[in-house]
């Protein structure tokens, strides 16, 4: 996924990043997009949120901004499952339900915290400029997610959307990536699969075709009909 945000980010454009982690992808689009750039991070997670934060000042940054709060299809009090596992892999489900969290599953812990919608947060803001590519990585949370930026995808042409999938947290949250893939798809959004390959890093895969794996991968919604120039 790395090499994709200095593939189609360049300077004075807008990344947001959703479900941030430490920083990595945000402070990597603010080295891009510069000073005349903006990037917004969200990371609902305080320890990660605060890793951000260093990690910002360590960069010298002050192109980010950064929102410790979750984001969803509406605003409210939700609860977060803290991962003792994987410090990315904190989620809006019960983690110790995953046959990998092990540790999570002897110790079960919790937090009440803020949701928004990104819809909501961005309609206060101002000067956003073009928002060129949304990362969305929230553990199972992805559609949820996307229903609260519709309005965003629609008011700025959003042509690039970075999304993870992550079937099983897709079906803790109560869909699947079916419902998710359908659902961009109704936003004029076709899919590619995000793979390892240098030279051909997207494979476009047609709505009725899935990528066989049991492993979480990585997928690049784009406006249909635009040309991706994978030579550049």
């Amino acid at each position: 996924m790395f090499q994709l945000i200095p593939k189609f980010l360049q300077n004075g454009d807008c990344f947001i990043d959703i479900g941030a982690h430490i920083g990595y992808y945000s402070v990597l689009a603010a080295k891009i997009v510069g000073i005349e750039g903006k990037v917004f991070a969200f990371e609902p997670e305080l320890s990660n949120y605060q890793k951000i934060l260093e990690n910002i000042s360590l960069n010298s940054l002050n192109n980010i901004s950064l929102c410790n709060l979750a984001v969803g299809s509406e605003t409210k009090q939700t609860q977060l499952f803290f991962n003792q596992d994987n410090d990315g892999g904190h989620a809006l489900w019960d983690v110790g339900k995953h046959p990998f969290n092990q540790k999570s599953l002897g110790n079960q812990t919790m937090q009440n915290i803020q949701q928004s919608t990104l819809d909501d947060i961005l309609v206060r803001q101002k000067d956003i400029g073009q928002i060129k590519m949304i990362k969305i990585d929230t553990e199972g949370a992805e559609l949820d997610v996307i229903k609260g930026a519709v309005n965003t995808f629609s008011q700025y042409n959003v042509p690039y959307i970075i999304c993870e999938i992550n079937r099983f947290g897709l079906q803790q949250m109560g869909t699947n990536e079916k419902e998710l893939r359908e659902f961009m798809d109704s936003l004029k959004y076709e899919t590619y699969l995000i793979t390892s390959d240098e030279i051909n890093p997207l494979v476009k895969l047609p709505i009725d075709k899935y990528y066989q794996t049991s492993h979480i991968f990585n997928v690049l919604f784009t406006k249909q009909n635009k040309m991706i120039n994978q030579e550049s």
